[in-house]
């Protein structure tokens, strides 16, 4: 038979608080300069190889393009699944309307390329393309799929040919 458990709450005093929050950021400092140095040996390396590779075959540089551009995108799909996602080729069959995607893909004029989706652990569905370039009238597009439904966002970091690609996302407005 168990007896009756007594909580104890400990206090602690302003200099211990103080104290534990300083080796928690001399700690987190510690960490984010060891990462930094190691990312920056590891930069300096792939910089080395790429100058001896290019001094090698000066016609090298698009398979070195297409190698950092693998192990970049490598790195956002890693991210995109630790968080939960899971990457779905394409926008799916459902396209356009409030069930589906933002739109058609292959009725807009000119800025959906490399089009897939992402659906999260709660199944929330984000939709991107990825083009190499987006004119004018791309950027008009985006401004009327928008509307009251979807929020739009350009950036930089893609699956496809990262670097070489803007990032279109469509994610459907709260409410």
């Amino acid at each position: 038979m168990k007896g009756p458990t007594m909580k104890t709450t400990k206090t602690i005093s302003k200099w211990e608080q103080y104290r534990d929050d300083l080796v928690d950021g001399i700690s987190a400092r510690f960490l984010l300069r060891e990462r930094t140095t190691a990312l920056e040996r590891m930069r300096a390396a792939i910089e080395k190889a790429t100058v001896a590779y290019i001094k090698a075959d000066p016609d090298a540089s698009d398979d070195i393009t297409r190698v950092l551009s693998a192990a970049m995108s490598a790195t956002t799909r890693a991210g995109y699944r630790e968080a939960g996602y899971k990457i779905k080729g394409g926008w799916g069959r459902a396209v356009g309307g409030k069930a589906g995607a933002p739109c058609d893909p292959l009725s807009i004029d000119n800025f959906c390329d490399h089009s897939y989706r992402l659906v999260g652990p709660g199944g929330e569905v984000v939709y991107m393309t990825e083009p190499y370039t987006m004119n004018a009238t791309g950027l008009e597009q985006l401004r009327e799929i928008a509307g009251d439904t979807w929020d739009v966002s350009v950036g930089a970091a893609g699956l496809h040919a990262p670097g070489s690609t803007i990032r279109v996302t469509f994610e459907r407005k709260a409410g």
